[in-house]
């Protein structure tokens, strides 16, 4: 049996994997060292910048296959309609699969990204269940739909050697407008609020930007560290510098994560979210993940690991052991197979 072809570029540790079913074609669009739009280093991430000598590589590789399949993420830089265009005349049997890994309103309906490139996404792999999502993206061109979250490349995470220095971790910026009176997506006060509580309570170390400004000084507290964002093994690095890693998502979608989940449960931590919207149909309490549902809730959980040693250490192990059973490129590689099946 022909094996259908699948020319890709992220992510790169599929590489390093065997498929039994597909011809997987990786093509480094994004360069040895991607950056993204702000210069900094992508690390395994989406929205890096393509050179005009990638964008040639990549027509090349078209020209060379003619894919059954490509399957890309947003990019930037040279990676345009028009180069989609030219890939599209090259190979017209190639069904373009577009990743989005995650959801970013944009004036409150759908990302940027995916308006611009609607003629070049044929299928969207999406990171949410929520029925009115992927019906949002069939109304913007996408002729099918499925779902496929990130992943993460066991190489990048090194088990956490080093007790950490805080009680809890965040990742990730503020959302609130700088007088923290507007919010930019549904959940973005409810964040702000219960890392407010979080922060009066526990050292608390904060890798983002916009939680101190000239207007509002909640966060400027003895017992908050707060540093810039970073990404790749740097963020796998400064999630393991607290003993509990916290997170509430802007969006309350079904089963919704995104790769700081991902990245958290593989890290060593334990990982406390707010709860996701049937989580539980997926994914086990204090084997996958733990979550709360009211802050009350959450600050005793908190409270509960802090002082339980072994408890907390013994659930971050199963958590981490899990994720490298469920959560892992290697297992997202089962899921794009299938989904390519499918197609």
């Amino acid at each position: 049996m022909i094996k259908p072809s699948v020319i890709y570029y992220r992510p790169e540790n599929w590489k390093h994997c065997k498929s039994e079913k597909l011809n997987l074609i990786h093509v480094p669009i994004t360069g040895e060292n991607p950056i993204l739009r702000s210069g900094r280093l992508a690390g395994d991430g989406v929205g890096e910048v393509v050179s005009e000598f990638n964008s040639n590589l990549l027509i090349k590789k078209f020209n060379e296959y003619k894919p059954d399949f490509f399957f890309y993420w947003a990019l930037y830089g040279s990676f345009t309609p028009s180069l989609c265009a030219k890939l599209k005349k090259i190979s017209p049997k190639t069904v373009f699969i577009f990743g989005q890994g995650n959801q970013v309103l944009h004036r409150g309906l759908v990302d940027e990204w995916m308006l611009g490139y609607r003629d070049f996404c044929d299928v969207v792999l999406t990171n949410t269940y929520e029925h009115s999502r992927h019906a949002l993206l069939i109304k913007y061109g996408a002729k099918k739909t499925g779902v496929l979250y990130d992943g993460f490349d066991p190489a990048m995470f090194d088990h956490p050697l080093e007790n950490p220095k805080f009680d809890c971790f965040f990742g990730g910026g503020c959302s609130m407008n700088r007088e923290k009176t507007i919010q930019r997506f549904p959940n973005t006060k409810i964040r702000y609020d219960f890392l407010k509580a979080v922060s009066s309570k526990y050292k608390l170390h904060i890798k983002g930007g916009n939680w101190i400004t000239p207007i509002d000084k909640t966060f400027e507290n003895p017992l908050v560290t707060i540093s810039n964002g970073v990404t790749g093994r740097d963020y796998v690095k400064a999630m393991q510098t607290g003993k509990i890693i916290l997170n509430v998502y802007h969006f309350d979608f079904d089963r919704y994560y995104t790769k700081r989940t991902v990245y958290a449960m593989a890290s060593g931590r334990i990982y406390l979210t707010r709860y996701i919207p049937h989580i539980d149909d997926v994914l086990k309490f204090e084997e996958d993940l733990v979550w709360f549902r009211t802050f009350d809730e959450g600050i005793n959980l908190i409270d509960y690991y802090l002082k339980n040693d072994e408890v907390r250490e013994s659930v971050a192990a199963k958590i981490r052991a899990n994720a490298y059973q469920k959560q892992s490129w290697e297992a997202r590689l089962r899921e794009f197979e299938a989904i390519v099946e499918k197609l």
